[in-house]
């Protein structure tokens, strides 16, 4: 039974899945009765496309490799040739461009020789417009008051790419899962209170962080 389970769910997310994290399907491999197709369904939906993990949207993508997507005409065709293969082609991929993380590091590995993530923005631009031979590759500057290129993340303040270390986790109503990411505001974003009118907050976990820092700036403000 369990061999069915693991060919119907790699069926369903056209992708050898076997590198994912066990506890997203473990409700489906841990039992002997065949669970109806709407469980499936809501797994998917719920654990691996509403939300960014192993599966990640394009801002993400974009976020990782460096690049400002208004500003790079050739972005699309990036996407659409290089990464061809990372492309999400499961169920529901009609509804939600998506990309396979795991496949996004393989192929820039295979592309540059460079592991992406031991690399920051401006060396991940330079490679690929070396490797791809498209010029129309612009990187996305840092933010200001931020200092580190190795991007990761989208600040939710200012909608741009930022490295998460310089960051307070953001305050979501439902809590990621393990394999899931967490939401991040920039440091710069959270002391202005960028979008904070709007609902955005500082996470209870990183909240006596971001109170240090806004009592350390008003003491320097004060000397």
């Amino acid at each position: 039974m369990l061999q069915k389970e693991f060919r119907h769910l790699g069926e369903l997310l056209n992708y050898n899945y076997e590198n994912l994290d066990n506890r997203i399907f473990s409700k489906f491999l841990s039992t002997r009765e065949k669970l109806p197709a709407h469980e499936y369904a809501s797994t998917i939906l719920k654990d691996l496309l509403y939300i960014d993990g192993p599966i990640v949207g394009e801002k993400i993508v974009a976020a990782r490799l460096g690049l400002n997507i208004s500003e790079s005409p050739a972005w699309s065709t990036l996407l659409e040739e290089i990464f061809l293969k990372a492309k999400y082609t499961g169920i529901f991929n009609t509804g939600w461009d998506k990309w396979w993380m795991e496949s996004i590091n393989q192929v820039f590995l295979e592309l540059t020789g460079s592991n992406l993530s031991s690399l920051d923005a401006k060396e991940r631009v330079s490679l690929l417009i070396e490797k791809t031979g498209l010029k129309e590759l612009k990187l996305s500057e840092i933010i200001d008051g931020c200092r580190s290129y190795r991007y990761w993340t989208i600040c939710k303040s200012y909608n741009k790419p930022v490295d998460s270390r310089e960051c307070f986790r953001a305050y979501t109503k439902k809590e990621p899962k393990p394999w899931q990411d967490h939401s991040y505001i920039s440091k710069p974003g959270a002391i202005d209170r960028v979008g904070f009118d709007e609902g955005l907050d500082v996470h209870s976990v990183d909240y006596e962080r971001y109170r240090l820092t806004i009592e350390n700036l008003k003491d320097e403000g004060t000397k």
